[in-house]
């Protein structure tokens, strides 16, 4: 379980999984009739898994196995935006996660704009 914080009020979600190193999708029991939400996570943008190269696709499921692991080991609150992306998803913040993913070369900070391939990091 994961504790969430959503306007003030801590709820419990369960981690349904992961799409990559930094959307997942929750379910949240207590809200009604809509369950389950998709989440992107805050500061920090990882590969793809429809990457463009196959140095991409393998970065991108190695993110996606650690995000795995941190969440499920995450013994802090999650706090969650009342504002969602341009796709829909929740905006998570999640506590010392960015630097994590960063410091384990799974990914770059990211707060909105433009993103470098990570094909040009092929040597």
């Amino acid at each position: 379980m994961i504790d969430i914080i959503i306007g003030g009020i801590m709820y419990s979600a369960t981690l349904l999984n992961c799409y990559d190193g930094d959307t997942c999708k929750i379910h949240v029991e207590e809200f009604i009739p809509f369950q389950e939400y998709s989440l992107r996570m805050k500061g920090y943008d990882t590969p793809e898994i429809k990457g463009k190269c196959e140095y991409e696709i393998d970065l991108a499921y190695e993110a996606k196995e650690e995000i795995i692991l941190y969440l499920q080991d995450l013994e802090e609150p999650v706090f969650i935006s009342d504002k969602l992306d341009k796709y829909g998803r929740m905006i998570a913040d999640v506590p010392g996660l960015a630097d994590h993913m960063i410091d384990e070369s799974l990914a770059r900070p990211y707060d909105k704009g433009a993103r470098r391939s990570w094909c040009d990091d092929v040597d």
